[in-house]
């Protein structure tokens, strides 16, 4: 279990391991992607609540990407 605060209500929620880097909601209705820790390749870390910020996993840049675009192909721009 990890403890991650709801960017909109500063509230502390407990989310499961596994549903770190992932969407969640808080009892406020905001739904967010629960932050990971620094940005590694292939790693997430919440930005926006619809933004987060993404490794690229060939050159490290980091990248403000929607969080609709999770788990698609992506073009690095460097």
């Amino acid at each position: 279990m990890a403890l991650v605060n709801c960017p909109e209500c500063q509230q502390k929620l407990k989310v499961a391991d596994t549903s770190l880097g992932k969407k969640v909601k808080c009892s406020c209705g905001n739904v967010f992607v629960a932050p990971t820790g620094d940005a590694a390749p292939g790693q997430t870390i919440a930005v926006e609540p619809d933004k987060v910020l993404v490794a690229c996993t060939a050159c490290s840049a980091k990248l403000k990407v929607a969080v609709t675009s999770l788990g698609k192909k992506m073009k690095c721009p460097k």
